[in-house]
């Protein structure tokens, strides 16, 4: 994760959410396949539901 994100502080938190999210839709995801996720600065303003609505978005628009 890029230090335009923020400190390292910013980051970690940042890193935890998206970690939670990504296995709470780990049954969504292909078995066998490894996921890259990137985040721009703004993902650090965002609170935990608005990084989940967006997680959800993107998962969506990949696997319908």
């Amino acid at each position: 994760m890029s230090r335009a994100v923020g400190n390292a502080v910013v980051r970690n938190r940042v890193r935890r959410r998206l970690r939670s999210l990504i296995v709470d839709h780990s049954a969504r995801l292909e078995a066998g396949y490894g996921y890259l996720v990137g985040v721009t600065p703004s993902a650090a303003a965002l609170s935990y539901t608005d990084l989940a609505a967006s997680v959800d978005a993107i998962l969506v628009d990949q696997h319908g």
